[in-house]
């Protein structure tokens, strides 16, 4: 049996795209519930107008924008998950530790150069949308531009969300191992801690 592989492979069964989907819907209910949709409304808006006025080979381009956004939100899943596993032991096992472990261990890393170079299969996805976008806006009235804009914001978004809830998942991942293995009530040591991540996050 090879290790690698096996752990690879459980990751994958883990973090599939069923959960995505889940992540990606509970970051929707949860910006609509809060009244903060607006770039999911906008992104919808967008979509629609587009659909109407791109040619069929800009369409081609518009869909395969949309497929690397969606690769990313699948990367950013795991991504999340283990930042989030790492900094729950980390608080367990260190006595100081930021007080900030999203903004350290994710948003900066992940969706900030020079850091997000580390990344390459995200990076290089990143570097390919960035290509089309321009491409995409020099052939596009000022009308249709704020459309494609609202659709990469829309993504964007919805990467933020999924890290989110991916790091937190992570996180209280890391706490029920710590709870399962040390005794009953072992993690309320670092419940300071906990509750500084979880206003961090919202």
């Amino acid at each position: 049996m090879q290790i690698k592989n096996e752990l690879e492979a459980m990751m994958e069964r883990m973090l599939n795209n069923d959960l995505l989907d889940k992540v990606l819907e509970t970051y929707k209910q949860e910006m609509q519930a809060d009244a903060i949709d607006v770039a999911e409304k906008e992104y919808n808006e967008g979509a629609q107008a587009l659909a109407s006025v791109l040619t069929a080979e800009q369409k081609r381009s518009l869909s395969e924008l949309e497929s690397l956004y969606a690769d990313n939100a699948k990367y950013a899943l795991g991504f999340g998950f283990t930042r989030g596993i790492f900094v729950g032991f980390q608080q367990f096992f260190v006595k100081d530790t930021t007080k900030q472990p999203f903004e350290d261990f994710v948003m900066n890393q992940i969706l900030k150069q020079p850091h997000m170079g580390r990344y390459d299969e995200y990076n290089n996805r990143q570097i390919k949308l960035n290509e089309i976008c321009k491409i995409m806006e020099e052939q596009l009235d000022e009308a249709s531009k704020e459309h494609l804009t609202s659709i990469c914001c829309g993504w964007e978004e919805r990467i933020h969300g999924v890290l989110r809830h991916a790091f937190y998942m992570g996180y209280r991942y890391a706490l029920s191992i710590i709870e399962d293995v040390e005794p009953i009530g072992a993690t309320y040591q670092i419940i300071e801690k906990t509750l500084m991540t979880e206003y961090e996050i919202g």
